[in-house]
């Protein structure tokens, strides 16, 4: 999944963030991967202050893939990578984006990256 243009990110919202799809959706099929671990990548940055949040999102089961979650505080833009992470066959996936209350933040893109097993 890529980005191909800066984007400003989801708002906080009170005490907890609000994430905002920001992306191509991507389907993905298994067999077309054999012998790939996968990672989530963004590159982020903070114009100011405050944290900027990056995790990639199953749309099929409307859920964090877990251990997508990113952020960085840095106020240049950044690239920041999760571990490991493991995709569901025929499940449909998108980068989502937020930032802390009070941040002003932005994204370059969020991907998902195969790299050899």
């Amino acid at each position: 999944m890529t980005l191909a243009f800066l984007m400003n990110l989801g708002f906080a919202g009170g005490s907890g963030l609000i994430y905002a799809s920001l992306g191509e959706q991507q389907l993905f099929t298994s067999a077309n991967w054999s012998g790939v671990s996968w990672v989530f990548q963004a590159t982020l940055y903070n114009a100011t202050t405050g944290t900027a949040y990056a995790r990639a999102w199953d749309r099929t089961a409307a859920a964090t893939v877990a251990g997508s979650d990113i952020s960085t505080t840095a106020t240049v833009k950044t690239r920041v990578q999760s571990g490991a992470i493991t995709l569901v066959d025929g499940h449909e996936y998108e980068p989502q984006y937020a930032r802390s209350v009070g941040g002003d933040g932005g994204t370059w893109g969020g991907r998902l990256i195969g790299l050899p097993a």
